[in-house]
């Protein structure tokens, strides 16, 4: 990853946050994206998490996430998940500003599960 400010910076450990909606359509095409955020710094991804809104049709209903196209874990939004706060599973959180887009997508190609989403994430830091 590129430079990012050195640890002695005020911004050093505190953490930002993106949030969206997710709401895919059965549409038969699990490569759909249906929700994206790029990242204006270096980051380093904490947390991923989906309060859903609408569970999915099915005990392996999920939502993918993706590091621009690289599948890099899942939310699990089974069909007992309707208001709670489910936490992914992350295999990379590292993200470069100019080239890595965090990528959401449906897992089962005919689910329409909903959710709310929210990326925690930290400034990549010299030396990190």
């Amino acid at each position: 990853m590129g430079s990012g400010v050195p640890y002695d910076d005020a911004k050093f450990g505190i953490s930002q946050s993106a949030e969206g909606v997710f709401t895919p359509v059965e549409n038969n095409d699990a490569a759909a994206i249906y929700w994206r955020h790029q990242f204006f710094v270096n980051a380093k991804v904490k947390e991923v998490r989906a309060i859903v809104k609408t569970a999915g049709k099915g005990n392996t209903s999920a939502i993918t996430v993706y590091k621009g196209t690289t599948s890099i874990g899942s939310i699990a939004i089974g069909t007992a998940t309707a208001g709670t706060k489910v936490d992914a599973s992350l295999t990379d959180t590292d993200f470069d500003k100019d080239t890595d887009i965090l990528n959401l997508g449906q897992a089962v190609a005919t689910d329409t599960g909903a959710a709310f989403i929210a990326v925690e994430y930290q400034e990549a830091y010299e030396g990190a």
